[in-house]
C-alpha cells in the first residue's frame, strides 16, 4: 500500500464516497493520458528508438545483421514497460488524490507522521503522538456505536471515528505502531 506517513479513515457517508469518486476519476485521466500517447508514452517512444539504433549500430558492426531486423522488439519491449508503469501510476494517482480530497474534509481523522488530526466534540484537535496515553474501542449508546477513542495525558477521553469508516483499522493499527515507537525509542 502507497501511504508515505499518513493514514486516514474515510466517512462511510457521501462525503467519503465523493472523495473515492474524484480519486479514480483522476488516476483514469492519469493512465488515459499515458495510455493516448502523451508525454510518457512519447518518452517510451523516444526510449525505444534510441534502443534500436543502439543494436542497429552495435550488431552492424559486428556483421550480426539479422540480429538488426529484429531489434524493433528491444522498443516494444521498452514501450511496454513505460505504459505498464503508467498504469500503475494511475493506481498510485488515484490513492493520493482520494486522500488528498479526503483529508480536507472537517471529519476525517488522519494520522500525518507522528500527529493525529481529529474532530472531536464539536472542534479540530492536533493531537501529538506523544500525548495519547491509550487507543482503544469505545461503545456509544447515543452515537454511531463501536467508535475509536483516544485518552490523552491530561486525562481528556475524545471519540474520533466509528468502526464502520473504511480505514478504521488501518488508523488504529498505525497508531498503535506510532506509539509503541515512541516507548521504544524512549527506552
Amino acid at each position: 500500500m502507497v501511504s508515505l506517513g499518513v493514514t486516514l479513515a474515510f466517512p462511510a457517508d457521501w462525503r467519503g464516497r465523493a472523495a473515492r469518486t474524484v480519486g479514480v476519476g483522476g488516476g483514469l485521466i492519469f493512465v488515459l493520458w499515458v495510455l493516448a500517447g502523451s508525454l510518457p508514452s512519447g518518452f517510451a517512444a523516444d526510449m525505444g528508438a534510441r534502443s534500436e539504433d543502439a543494436a542497429r549500430m552495435f550488431f552492424e558492426d559486428r556483421g550480426m545483421k539479422w540480429l538488426v531486423d529484429r531489434a524493433f522488439v528491444v522498443g516494444l519491449i521498452t514501450r511496454g514497460c513505460i505504459r505498464g508503469l503508467g498504469l500503475l501510476g494511475g493506481w498510485i494517482v488515484a490513492r493520493w488524490i482520494g486522500r488528498f480530497v479526503a483529508i480536507w474534509l472537517p471529519t476525517t481523522p488522519v494520522l500525518a507522521g507522528r500527529t493525529l488530526w481529529i474532530r472531536a466534540l464539536g472542534r479540530r484537535h492536533r493531537i501529538p503522538v506523544q500525548q495519547i496515553r491509550s487507543v482503544y474501542v469505545e461503545h456509544l449508546v447515543d452515537g454511531p456505536g463501536d467508535t475509536l477513542s483516544v485518552e490523552l495525558r491530561d486525562g481528556q477521553k475524545l471519540p474520533f471515528c466509528p468502526l464502520t469508516w473504511d480505514g478504521a483499522g488501518r488508523l488504529y493499527g498505525a497508531l498503535v505502531r506510532a506509539r509503541r515507537g515512541r516507548r521504544a525509542r524512549r527506552s
